[in-house]
């Protein structure tokens, strides 16, 4: 699902996004450009160091200063631009209109409170809603995520849950506020392969039942083909391809996309037994500033002359799909 600018939900427009170290500047996100319609899901993939996580926390003002700085770039949502608004109009957005579950629910729960306090939290804080409704909306929220005996486990600390009962716990925090969009920052990386699937299962049925946009953040192209709409593939800072994602999977037009499904293709249960793995040869760029360009170039065995000397152009190479790159032939 693409759509306009007029119609956009979330409309990110040359993101930059930097960090002070002791060693200079470091461009985690540089020049990115992504819409969301109401409703969509969208999965934001690349590996890590690609700038995923920073630019999803930057959609909720998370992204801490010092040492971090937006340095360029717009984030209109729903034609507001949030880095125009004061900390206190941000906080009206985050949780209640943009929500985020985050990486390791290991580490994102406070161990003294208990899972009830947990979620009904922001509805006390931010809503005014009396604790006693706000526990029942919670033990709601409980069993909406799949959680057994939801009334009695409200009482419950989190040391007495599993790591996928603690992400389940984590989706309902984040559904509390009844959010338009859910941003899920790799809500399985710390899960076992059945646990992950049904993590998975949970945020595509939450996101039919509830109507809100979801944007996913992974590494693993597997996910995408079982959750997307749309796909924004991310390289050292910048989205190099993204389109619809049937268009993308079955019809990569980067490089980069083409050699991601390779190994997630190569990694397939049904592969071969002793068959070498396939891997993408090379490093992540650092994040210093970027050398003139494509920075996929050092890495790529299609590269030509002129992609390390000028960053290629976006271009249309299907409705909704567009890639950053100068090859123009197929990619298989």
């Amino acid at each position: 699902m693409s759509c306009s600018a007029d119609t956009a939900l979330l409309d990110i427009r040359g993101l930059k996004i930097h960090f002070r170290t002791e060693h200079g500047w470091l461009h985690a996100v540089d020049g990115v450009d992504l819409r969301m319609a109401p409703g969509e899901a969208l999965c934001i993939v690349g590996e890590s160091g690609s700038g995923k996580s920073v630019m999803a926390m930057s959609l909720s003002g998370l992204v801490r200063t010092p040492p971090g700085r937006v340095v360029g770039g717009r984030i209109l949502w729903r034609g507001t631009d949030l880095l125009s608004l004061a900390p206190a109009e941000l906080g009206q957005v985050r949780g209640r209109e943009i929500s985020m579950v985050f990486q390791e629910p290991m580490t994102a729960l406070n161990p003294i409170y208990t899972i009830g306090e947990q979620i009904a939290e922001g509805l006390r804080l931010c809503d005014h809603v009396p604790r006693t409704q706000a526990l029942a909306r919670a033990a709601d929220l409980l069993d909406k995520v799949g959680i057994p005996g939801a009334s009695r486990r409200l009482h419950d600390y989190p040391h007495q849950f599993s790591g996928g009962m603690r992400q389940r716990v984590m989706i309902a925090i984040a559904l509390a506020r009844q959010p338009r969009l859910l941003i899920a920052d790799e809500p399985t990386s710390a899960l076992d392969v059945t646990v992950r699937a049904q993590i998975i299962d949970l945020l595509r049925k939450l996101q039919a039942d509830m109507g809100m946009a979801l944007m996913l953040i992974t590494h693993a192209m597997d996910v995408v083909a079982q959750v997307a709409q749309r796909v924004a593939v991310m390289y050292a800072g910048r989205v190099v391809e993204a389109g619809p994602a049937s268009a993308v999977l079955a019809h990569p037009q980067h490089p980069y996309t083409a050699a991601l499904l390779r190994v997630a293709r190569g990694r397939h249960v049904d592969a071969p037994p002793l068959r070498r793995l396939p891997v993408i040869p090379g490093i992540v760029p650092s994040l210093d500033p970027p050398k003139p360009g494509c920075a996929f170039a050092p890495r790529c065995g299609l590269a030509q002359p002129a992609c390390h000397h000028a960053a290629p152009a976006w271009r249309e190479v299907g409705r909704g799909h567009q890639v950053a790159c100068i090859l123009e032939e197929p990619l298989q």
